[in-house]
């Protein structure tokens, strides 16, 4: 929906993480720590993060840049998480079984360019083990690696198909021709497949969130990058695609930034169009 000049006034501005807030080299900068906390002091608008990355990846973020004396919400773990600053609470979904953990490794494993991962808090379980396994593993913060088994039933938050960055168009096949019950597919990388249990997303865990405030998309802003990301952008009354985004995410947006993540596109959007949102 393009914005009419009759909406609420924002309520909430919220930013997926890596390639939208974050640079290519994932980091952020000091300027636009600075204008984020300027924000926060002096508008009432509640800033958030909606991102697939587990609590202990975001957490060597938050040490880094002391993230949570500004977002007063995270949304984790692609929407299996919800975590209010303010409240000090933590709503989390329940996630795969291991009936549909088998399944999903029986369909991607058996391609060599694949590898299915399943990420717990403080566990990565998986049935191949591989140089960019253990790279993925220091990313999310993550030193136990064990086998998949039925003792992860109960422990796993998400599960992710990693591939080879030009196989994409052959994962998406096959994802189609081999649907697993109970479960949706979303891009979120290039090389990354994220599997979610149906009715699990950023959008559903948001949606929660908002409600619970006594509020709803009419008072967000919300800028993204990637597949996983697109609910959001078409939900929001104020939806943002990344210049760095993939040709669709930035088909379906009411606004794309002028740059991309790697010269603070959030924030120089933010700047210019102040008199949309404030």
């Amino acid at each position: 929906m393009l914005y009419n000049g009759d909406m609420n006034r924002v309520k909430y501005i919220v930013f997926d993480l890596d390639n939208t807030l974050m640079d290519s080299m994932k980091t952020i900068s000091s300027d636009t720590l600075r204008y984020l906390n300027e924000i926060k002091d002096n508008t009432g608008i509640r800033l958030g993060i909606a991102s697939g990355r587990t609590l202990r990846s975001y957490g060597a973020k938050e040490r880094k840049y002391h993230l949570n004396e500004i977002m007063s919400f995270l949304i984790l773990n692609d929407g299996c998480d919800i975590y209010d600053n303010d409240r000090s609470s933590h709503y989390e979904y329940e996630f795969l079984d291991y009936r549909q953990a088998e399944e999903i490794c029986r369909v991607f494993n058996k391609w060599e360019f694949a590898n299915v991962i399943f990420i717990g808090d403080n566990e990565m379980y998986a049935e191949k083990y591989t140089e960019e396994l253990k790279d993925t593993m220091e990313r999310q913060g993550i030193d136990h690696f064990l086998n998949v088994s039925e003792k992860m039933t109960g422990r796993i938050k998400r599960c992710v198909v990693v591939f080879d960055r030009n196989r994409q168009e052959e994962i998406r096949k096959i994802r189609m021709d081999s649907p697993v019950r109970g479960v949706r597919y979303l891009f979120s990388e290039g090389h990354l497949l994220d599997v979610l249990p149906q009715g699990v997303s950023k959008r559903t865990a948001l949606e929660k969130y908002l409600r619970d405030n006594g509020d709803d998309w009419n008072s967000v802003m919300f800028f993204g990058d990637g597949e996983n990301d697109m609910e959001l952008i078409e939900k929001s009354e104020i939806g943002v695609a990344m210049k760095n985004a993939p040709e669709a995410v930035r088909n379906i947006r009411d606004y794309v930034t002028h740059d991309d993540c790697d010269n603070e596109g959030c924030i120089r959007f933010l700047k210019e169009m102040e008199d949309l949102w404030k």
